[in-house]
């Protein structure tokens, strides 16, 4: 069961207790005007994600095609799902569990 207050769950961060995980964890999600494909392979090919993303401490684990990335982040779990909007954008989902403060949760909702 997560234990959390409503204005941590609109800010897009839970704790997380009985179900297994531990620590805090924070979400985002952005509507970007590039196709999934282009927006998948920033995320998939390493050197590509190192243009972009500062401070790139991405592991990646596993991956669907066009469709989603699971990995690690410095000891914790990152899982990103792309989905198609039409008219060349894409929709980005990011979930960054594991977190150990509620402090970090809100810096990595930030970060990404």
């Amino acid at each position: 069961m997560a234990h959390h207050t409503s204005s941590d769950t609109a800010r897009g961060i839970d704790a997380f207790a009985a179900d297994g995980h531990k620590g805090f964890a924070a979400s985002a999600s952005r509507t970007v005007g590039v196709a999934v494909d282009l927006v998948y392979a920033a995320w998939t090919d390493d050197t590509r994600r190192r243009e972009w993303l500062r401070d790139d401490q991405l592991v990646v684990v596993d991956t669907t095609s066009g469709v989603s990335l699971h990995g690690e982040w410095a000891g914790t779990r990152l899982r990103v799902f792309f989905m198609p909007r039409g008219n060349g954008r894409a929709h980005v989902m990011v979930d960054h569990d594991g977190l150990p403060t509620a402090r970090r949760a809100e810096q990595m909702k930030k970060f990404w």
